[in-house]
């Protein structure tokens, strides 16, 4: 008799135990985890498995003790089915296979009406107190049959669960997992299967699955404990982060410190040893430092230890009732960020200095290279305006335009670094398409007329006569593929094709298509032909010159228009560029046929207006300069004077007035600037605005003409002057 009592206070106490820790699994902070969950129902089948077990050997009447069971038995079921969903929860197995080991775990919800029917068991007193035993039958051997089958499927399960484990924690709950399936079905010896055999139940699994439900709990435990929670992540902070953790009392006194604490400060902890810590033992701060407003605040500072830069990031800590209870205080070695942060100086200091010295590079060779080419053009115009002989004139005539086709590499050189340091910008102007496509055939048919080649037009009447767009980016794309497309072309011909490809509203999207039956392009070379200063097939392009950077300059200044540059090529057979550029609309009149025969001339245009009257003075250091910049203005019948100094400019404008000075920036001693407001500050008629003071440069660099005039300057003329800009000013003065 007191064997049975002894059973039931096990398993009453046994009960209690399962029904708080299923309360404790319950618990807020691990209640997002679905296994928590599901571990809470375990605890609390367990619960109800112990309790009715436990009022079975319990009592002395059969009737007390069945109801017993039938309550025990929902325990009994209810855990299994859980154990089996759990399993699938914490490990990994083929989907439709946890289905089925699941929906066969839930047959014990029908079975368990016949398995705790009173015809199915018999209960007695004997010797140690209540027991019971099977009555042979179907509905035994069905609850049999069940048990086996389901000690297979959870074998099968957790042995799924061990072999599919992603680490070593999931591996060991496995190994728990089946520990408790050991334990649970040793148990089910003395209280399953040797009642069937009518020995006397013993309740030894409802002893035993109380212990597994042990080994569950605590395995899952382990799991939260890798888990991302507020508990967890301090412990986590202890052992792993790599900088020092502290946390002051509100007198800013050390309490608690991290591993990296420990470890960076060990000098310190050794040197006070068991004494007061202060956090001005470790920083170099006021003593007042903990007096401060606001929640946080980040300061640099230096660690007493090695005298090392350190930043300290203090936050306020508070309890449950808002009262200020400490400090944290986080530590960051600043020794490497202030040694990265200087290079980052340096070099950007580097960055700025090589900057300037592209541009001051640039900047000279512009100047270098304009102010002689100034002089060749210049006089090569005034050549051509004399009475030579046609032999002379073709020769001269070649002088001039080598002359603008070196101009145009020194531009095709500024323009590409204006577009690579992101300082090319558009000068956006009302403009008349026929007029840009007719420079760009006239310089075309002149180069492709040289080397015997066919050059044809065919442009679309349709296209809007007037547009708003930079009409030199236009020209210079077409005329850069034009060019290219002669240059690399030995036979054939070259033809450009021009027409709208959309028009909408106040926009029209242009397209242009230039067509050559050159040496074409290797597929390999594609991806290669708009990088800067790079030439594909260098052995079938060998003597072929230029700089390279034509078709990188017209990707830079479509992208810029906001169009698209594409090539089709067949290697040996031709090339065609496609070039779509979108411009508005200024009137939407059809442009017509511009189809007539263009001529270029060998004749200069220097001269055609006159301007009789006007008096200049024409302000230079190089003598060659002025000679013919005065030879130029005299063509136009202008009264021109000269002076070779800042100096000598202003002596001159001490006696004279002159309606224009065209003055060279650079100069050596007192340079166009200075000369420009000395000469302003002779008040008078030069302080009035009567006289155009016009900046005349060989620097062609990106700003420097908004820099003239925002120095003073009324006009601008870049060398080689251009002479047709030169009209204009006179025209507009």
């Amino acid at each position: 008799m007191y064997v049975a009592q002894i059973y039931s206070i096990i398993l009453l106490s046994f009960g209690a135990a399962a029904f708080y820790l299923g309360i404790s699994a319950a618990r807020k902070r691990f209640r997002d985890y679905a296994g928590n969950a599901i571990l809470g129902l375990l605890c609390f089948s367990s619960s109800v498995w112990c309790y009715g077990f436990g009022l079975v050997f319990l009592t002395a009447d059969p009737r007390v003790a069945y109801w017993g069971r039938t309550l025990g038995m929902i325990g009994v079921f209810g855990y299994l089915i859980i154990v089996q969903i759990l399993v699938g929860v914490l490990g990994t197995m083929p989907t439709k296979l946890y289905r089925f080991f699941c929906a066969f775990a839930f047959l014990g919800l029908i079975i368990y009406f016949p398995t705790v029917s009173p015809d199915v068991t018999v209960y007695y007193m004997e010797e140690a107190g209540m027991t019971y035993t099977f009555k042979p039958g179907l509905i035994s051997n069905v609850y049999t049959v069940y048990s086996l089958i389901f000690a297979i499927n959870m074998i099968i399960s957790i042995s799924c669960m061990i072999k599919n484990a992603k680490n070593r924690r999931e591996k060991v709950t496995g190994n728990r997992m089946g520990i408790t399936l050991i334990i649970v079905f040793v148990g089910m010896i003395l209280d399953t299967i040797l009642p069937m055999f009518g020995f006397g139940a013993i309740p030894g699994s409802s002893i035993t699955q109380f212990l597994g439900l042990l080994v569950i709990y605590y395995a899952i435990v382990d799991l939260n404990k890798t888990r991302i929670t507020p508990m967890n992540m301090s412990q986590y902070i202890y052992r792993s982060v790599s900088e020092p953790v502290m946390v002051f009392d509100t007198e800013g006194i050390l309490r608690l410190s991290n591993k990296a604490a420990d470890d960076i400060f060990s000098e310190t902890f050794a040197k006070y040893e068991d004494k007061t810590l202060r956090i001005t033992d470790f920083f170099a701060l006021d003593k007042g430092y903990l007096d401060y407003e606001g929640n946080h605040r980040v300061d640099d500072t230096n660690s007493v230890i090695g005298d090392i830069p350190v930043q300290i990031q203090t936050s306020r800590i508070a309890d449950g009732f808002g009262d200020l209870i400490g400090f944290i205080i986080t530590v960051k070695d600043m020794t490497h960020i202030n040694e990265i942060m200087d290079s980052l100086v340096e070099a950007k200091k580097l960055a700025e200095a090589n900057s300037l010295a592209k541009s001051t590079f640039l900047a000279n060779m512009s100047h270098e290279i304009r102010t002689p080419l100034n002089a060749i053009v210049g006089f090569s115009e005034l050549l051509l305006k004399s009475d030579i002989s046609d032999e002379d004139r073709e020769q001269v005539d070649d002088i001039r335009n080598s002359s603008h086709n070196l101009l145009a590499i020194i531009n095709d050189i500024l323009d590409i670094s204006k577009i690579e340091s992101g300082k090319m910008e558009l000068n956006e102007i009302n403009y008349n398409i026929a007029d840009v496509i007719k420079d760009a055939y006239l310089i075309t048919e002149t180069l492709a007329k040289a080397k015997g080649l066919k050059f044809s037009m065919d442009i679309d009447e349709n296209i809007p006569a007037k547009l708003y767009g930079d009409p030199v980016r236009v020209r210079g794309i077409l005329v850069n593929i034009l060019n290219n497309a002669v240059k690399y072309t030995k036979f054939g011909s070259v033809r450009l094709e021009g027409k709208v490809k959309e028009n909408d509203g106040d926009m029209s999207v242009l397209e242009f298509k230039v067509i050559d039956t050159g040496i074409g392009i290797k597929v390999d070379d594609k991806e290669k032909l708009f990088e800067s200063f790079l030439r594909v097939d260098k052995k079938s392009n060998s003597g072929i010159e230029g700089t390279g950077l034509g078709l990188a300059i017209v990707k830079g200044f479509v992208e810029l228009m906001g169009g698209s540059v594409d090539v089709e090529s067949t290697y040996n057979v031709g090339t065609t560029f496609t070039v779509t550029i979108p411009q508005k609309i200024v009137e939407n009149v059809p442009m017509g046929n511009i189809l007539v025969k263009f001529e270029s001339t060998s004749k200069s245009s220097i001269g055609a207006v006159k301007f009789p009257g006007v008096k200049v003075l024409a302000v230079d250091d190089n003598k060659v300069n002025l000679k013919v910049i005065t030879k130029i203005l005299k063509q136009y019948e202008m009264e021109a004077e000269s002076a070779d100094s800042g100096l000598a400019a202003i002596e001159l404008c001490k006696t004279k007035e002159y309606d224009i000075i065209l003055m060279d920036q650079m100069m050596p001693g007192m340079d166009g600037v200075e000369a420009m407001n000395h000469i302003r500050e002779l008040g008078g008629y030069y302080a009035s605005g009567k006289c155009l003071i016009v900046a005349l440069t060989a620097n062609a660099i990106t700003g420097v003409k908004e820099q003239l005039i925002g120095e003073g300057f009324d006009g601008y003329l870049s060398k080689p002057i251009n002479f047709v800009e030169l009209e204009e000013l006179l025209s507009n003065r």
